[in-house]
């Protein structure tokens, strides 16, 4: 089962220990492309495990929100968006 605290501690612990903007970008591509990869992958496992696969991601998009940083939110709903777009277009279709 998959532990939808650990980005958000990832991200806080980030944010406390004074990473830099690049580090932030960093684990923000890379979370986006995860999620993007985990939707794709559930897709052929019926309705239900899509859906799942896209709550998970819009909470982990919702962290960025929350901390206030809307700029961060919509960054990685461009990267999460595209990656599904270039890796499987007829997903991307059918969920956008």
């Amino acid at each position: 089962m998959k532990r939808p605290f650990l980005p958000l501690a990832m991200l806080l612990c980030l944010a406390a220990c004074g990473s830099n903007a690049d580090d932030t970008s960093t684990l923000l591509k890379h979370q986006a492309q995860t999620s993007a990869q985990e939707v794709i992958k559930a897709a052929p496992n019926g309705e239900w495990e899509l859906e799942k696969a896209l709550l998970e991601a819009k909470a982990i998009q919702s962290q960025y929100a929350i901390a206030g940083d809307d700029a961060a939110a919509a960054e990685f709903d461009n990267i999460f968006r595209q990656y599904i777009k270039e890796h499987n277009d007829t997903l991307a279709n059918r969920i956008f």
